[in-house]
């Protein structure tokens, strides 16, 4: 027997997520500290990722997040400090 909400339709379409909240339109972007404290790197950076997702004028509706890169692997091989970049 299916569950009858009674609900009104209005109400449930406030119950869904805004927008820029809904997980495909964030963007990840892994900054390391020299850059992500130079206004100039950002900057530079910011227009990129810009173009990248399509218009070089406005984010287009999505959430970019810049992330300073603070986790690092040593790769075994070189014993090179490597940054480790995640998602959310």
């Amino acid at each position: 027997m299916p569950i009858i909400d009674d609900i009104p339709d209005w109400w449930n379409l406030l119950r869904q997520p805004p927008h820029w909240q809904m997980n495909d339109r964030l963007v990840a972007v892994h900054v390391d500290a020299d850059s992500f404290n130079d206004l100039g790197a950002m900057q530079k950076i910011t227009a990129e990722t810009l173009g990248r997702l399509g218009c070089t004028e406005c984010h287009s509706g999505f959430d970019i997040r810049f992330l300073q890169v603070k986790e690092f692997t040593v790769n075994p091989a070189t014993r090179e400090l490597e940054a480790v970049t995640r998602g959310f």
